[in-house]
């Protein structure tokens, strides 16, 4: 695997820069790899440009031009080795950049492996070499007109730095080496090949002047001409006057000079001149058109002093928006403020544009969590805004109201918009029929809320009272389903429903003499007596006339006595063998 990262390596440093050397692998059937990273005099080098190659005495077993890693901050060698075992490998180098082989003493050599490795990344072989030296001497001419630095003993190849440095009042005239002038500049920089003589040829610097100039007021005019001069040369100031000033004269130190527009003199100083003028009063129009007609105004218009200050305030009419302000075509602000010194009559344009107004469509939701309201927003103005209104369910739509005003009663309105409009969507409850029934007709009444219409989820309530010798036996809907069998049935409305109480008649004992049994006394109050006929084991229970059993008990044949002292007083019901008699506790 490292083996196959290494060829790849190698073949990508390949595809981007042509080797100076080209070993032939084929001649041979081993090779080996190295990484390493190259030195020069003992210092690690950081280029690009440098081709390493392997040899075994003048034949080129690898060659590969050096690689950044931008992870490590370091310049590597990648390089295969082909070669027999044992070969003694020495290494040389080549300077793409220069466009040599650079002559150095090598100082690594390794002996070939087949399919070996010298060297990683973190701990890479050196291929080190040791440079020629070589002295680089520069002369001064004459010797106390200046200084040198970067002179002296440098490795071969290395980049040498040469400063210049004129001494106070004197000047570089040129470097040369061997006569031939190399630079006029005072830095100079070349690779090292072999030693080297200059001469830095200085001399005494001439003398130069600053000449300066300034106009007072600054509007009043200009002056050309200033600069730096060499010494007794000649200077010429030339002043020129705008318009709606006049020129009084030019001063050195508030002195007056001249009078003239031209002044000339030689240069044996620093000079700073002024030249001074004063304002020539003139009256100038300030005018502007409108575009377009009617969408605005400017004030501030008129007739003005030259230099006086002028404010114009642009103001747009309703529905239109101020653009710009233009003179000759061009654009002079695009602020509604705009203050200037007047120079000159001038005529302006105000430019407007008509509004495009947006208006907002809000409504609200009575009551609340009612409905939904589709197509709310913000509208252009002279567009249709379409209102859908969906009702939540078990609410129903009534009305869509602006300022109390219905304004629809259908679930879907249109409009052109035209201004900001709010609306109220007033929703009602869905209503349900409750009716009641009692089964049978004689059985019973029912009291409560009543039949008729209710929203939903009001809150409907119904008592069933049985008639004399009528028990309640439940509640059932239309379907005849149980609802419950509680006389009292307490409900929310949330549908069309029909309620029926039903009645079961039962028998007093008296209308029962032909019975098996006969219970005494009734109306009792402590206790009940049953005499049991009947051969068979029967059983007796006693209900409220709401259902609800109170007593229940087995019956032999002959007199039962059954406790009914903690029974209230009231209307019950006594079933005997699935027989129901109507039975009174005092």
């Amino acid at each position: 695997m490292r083996k196959l990262l290494f060829l790849l390596l190698l073949l990508a440093s390949i595809c981007v820069k042509a080797n100076y050397w080209e070993p032939n692998p084929y001649q041979f059937q081993s090779n080996m790899t190295v990484i390493g990273v190259l030195s020069f005099h003992d210092e690690e080098q950081r280029r690009d440009s440098i081709e390493v190659g392997a040899f075994c005495g003048d034949e080129c077993r690898g060659s590969v031009i050096t690689e950044y890693d931008e992870n490590l901050d370091r310049y590597y060698v990648y390089m295969m080795i082909y070669g027999n075992h044992n070969d003694s490998i020495a290494f040389r180098c080549y300077d793409h950049k220069l466009d040599m082989e650079l002559i150095m003493i090598p100082e690594s050599y390794i002996f070939f492996k087949s399919n070996d490795m010298i060297g990683s990344v973190m701990d890479p072989f050196v291929f080190s070499f040791q440079c020629y030296q070589h002295n680089i001497n520069v002369d001064i001419l004459p010797e106390a007109y200046g200084s040198v630095t970067g002179d002296g003993v440098h490795y071969r190849y290395d980049t040498c730095f040469i400063d210049l440095t004129p001494s106070a009042g004197y000047q570089l005239d040129a470097l040369t080496e061997n006569g031939d002038t190399l630079t006029k500049q005072t830095h100079y920089s070349f690779i090292v090949l072999s030693d080297r003589h200059f001469v830095a040829h200085f001399s005494e610097a001439p003398v130069y002047y600053q000449i300066t100039a300034e106009t007072d007021p600054m509007a009043g005019g200009t002056v050309t001409g200033s600069g730096q001069y060499l010494e007794n040369d000649e200077c010429t100031l030339l002043v020129t006057t705008n318009a709606g000033f006049i020129y009084e004269g030019l001063y050195e130190n508030d002195q007056l000079v001249t009078t003239d527009t031209v002044y000339t003199f030689t240069a044996d100083s620093d000079k700073h001149f002024v030249a001074k003028f004063s304002i020539k009063i003139n009256y100038y129009q300030i005018s502007s058109d409108i575009s377009p007609d009617y969408a605005g105004s400017v004030s501030g218009l008129g007739v003005y002093e030259e230099n006086e200050e002028c404010v114009l305030e642009i103001t747009p009419n309703v529905g239109y928006e101020f653009v710009a302000l233009r003179e000759n075509g061009a654009i002079v602000t695009e602020e509604p403020h705009y203050v200037f010194t007047v120079e000159s009559n001038r005529h302006f344009v105000a430019e407007f544009v008509k509004l495009t107004y947006y208006y907002d469509i809000s409504a609200e939701i009575l009551p609340e969590n009612a409905g939904t309201i589709n197509g709310l927003g913000s509208y252009q103005e002279g567009n249709t805004c379409t209102l859908e209104i969906v009702p939540n369910e078990n609410y129903r739509f009534v009305a869509l109201k602006e300022n109390d005003v219905i304004v629809s009663e259908d679930v879907v309105y249109n409009f052109v918009v035209d201004a900001d409009r709010h609306f109220i969507a007033e929703f009602v409850l869905q209503e349900y029929e409750v009716r009641l029934h009692a089964s049978p007709e004689e059985g019973g009444t029912i009291s409560g809320t009543g039949s008729g219409t209710y929203a939903y989820g009001s809150t409907f309530y119904a008592i069933a009272n049985p008639n004399d010798n009528y028990v309640f036996k439940n509640w059932t809907n239309e379907n005849g389903t149980v609802i419950t069998t509680n006389p009292q049935y307490v409900f929310e409305v949330t549908q069309d429903i029909n309620l029926t109480a039903n009645f079961e008649y039962v028998e007093s004992v008296y209308e029962n003499n032909a019975l098996r049994f006969t219970v005494y006394p009734n109306p009792a109050s402590d206790f009940i007596n049953i005499k049991y006929d009947d051969s068979c084991q029967g059983n007796v229970v006693i209900y409220d006339l709401a259902g609800k059993m109170l007593v229940e008990e087995s019956l032999y044949s002959g007199e039962n006595t059954i406790d009914i002292r903690d029974i209230p007083a009231g209307v019950y019901v006594i079933s005997i063998d699935e027989v129901r008699l109507k039975l009174l506790v005092r």
